[in-house]
């Protein structure tokens, strides 16, 4: 699986044009994006192998204690803690961002 640590997602490296952008690995190019606007704070990342990943272990750092279980219907995946409910935060923190909304990010990156 593609995918970057959880901890390049804890705060925005910086934040324009309404979006907060996270860069990892050596400031080489944004590798997440979260529209300011947005309430649920869910963070665009541009490949859905790394969003499932990244979900993986959120899932795995709120699950103390217990073991994970992944499940996989129709190209969704859930993600089920042994020790306790996860929140839907959590569950659906990372999402593929769409090809324009991606280029939005990167221009905004740019600038």
């Amino acid at each position: 699986m593609k995918g970057y640590p959880l901890a390049c997602f804890n705060k925005p490296w910086m934040e324009n044009g309404g979006y907060e952008l996270f860069v990892c690995n050596g400031y080489a190019g944004v590798v997440g994006a979260r529209k300011k606007s947005d309430r649920s704070q869910t963070v665009f990342v541009r490949d859905p192998d790394i969003a499932r990943n990244l979900n993986l272990q959120a899932a795995r750092a709120e699950c103390t204690g217990g073991k994970v279980a992944v499940t996989e219907e129709g190209g969704l995946y859930d993600f089920r803690c042994s020790s306790k409910e996860l929140t839907t935060k959590t569950k659906a923190r990372f999402q593929t961002a769409s090809k324009a909304d991606w280029a939005k990010f990167e221009a905004a990156f740019r600038q």
